[in-house]
């Protein structure tokens, strides 16, 4: 699917958060809500779980994503109790939309579930709905576990999502950056920074390469811990993040 000459202001009315964010256990566990600014739709995104804000950060570093919408719809769940049918509706967590792919519906949860587990058919009957209401509209239904991710990955995207933001100061440097790292093999951060010590201090050119890790111009090993010994070159970092992922697709 080509979404970039999507008519967004369409989708923004019908996909609005349904429900403010909360979180029954805020009480015992505090600050697990709160918000991140989105870089990539200029907007604020509320999260109600750390792990729903480690997705967004995924969502944010990932160059296919193009828009995402958490809380965006109500699927209706039917569920008989003591012999009445009783109805109410249930929020997956975010709807996102990347280039080259159909519409995902994604719940993010921290852990996979079992039989066993008391909240499991909840669980499995908020699934079955969700994907009935998925495929019904086109889309893919998809149970995350961004927890499960790799922890030097986790660290690594916490460090990286700071630099989204567009560089101010020394800007024009990017482009010498990324030349410089096309004739250097084998080339370190700490390298990379030192050949413009001529230039500037090396305490501006760090940011400017961990911007360019953040936008997808410069990989990295991410299963590594990222630092002044990393190995640099020009490419896309995210693919390998992508991969990294724990998925259950139900579609």
């Amino acid at each position: 699917m080509d979404w970039t000459n999507e008519e967004w202001s369409k989708l923004d009315q019908l996909y609005y958060p349904k429900r403010k964010v909360d979180n029954a256990l805020s009480r015992y566990v505090p600050f697990n809500i709160g918000s991140i600014r989105s870089q990539k739709m200029n907007k604020t995104v509320e999260y109600e779980s750390l792990t729903e804000c480690l997705f967004y950060y995924f969502l944010e570093l990932d160059p296919k994503t193009i828009k995402y919408y958490v809380q965006p719809v109500e699927v209706p769940i039917l569920v008989m109790d003591h012999g009445e049918l009783k109805a109410y509706h249930h929020v997956p967590d975010v709807l996102v939309y990347r280039q080259g792919h159909d519409p995902t519906l994604f719940q993010i949860k921290a852990k996979e579930l079992t039989v066993h587990d008391q909240s499991y058919a909840r669980f499995d009957r908020h699934n079955k709905a969700c994907k009935a209401y998925a495929r019904d509209r086109g889309w893919h239904y998809i149970v995350i576990y961004p927890r499960s991710t790799d922890k030097i990955v986790t660290e690594n995207i916490k460090n990286i999502i700071r630099y989204t933001k567009k560089r101010k100061h020394y800007a024009e440097l990017i482009p010498q950056i990324l030349y410089k790292l096309r004739l250097m093999e084998n080339c370190t951060m700490d390298r990379l920074a030192s050949s413009f010590e001529s230039i500037c201090e090396r305490r501006y050119i760090i940011p400017h390469i961990y911007h360019l890790i953040a936008v997808n111009q410069i990989w990295v090993d991410i299963f590594m811990p990222i630092n002044m010994k990393s190995e640099l070159k020009v490419g896309s970092t995210y693919q390998q993040l992508e991969e990294s992922m724990t998925t259950e697709e139900r579609d």
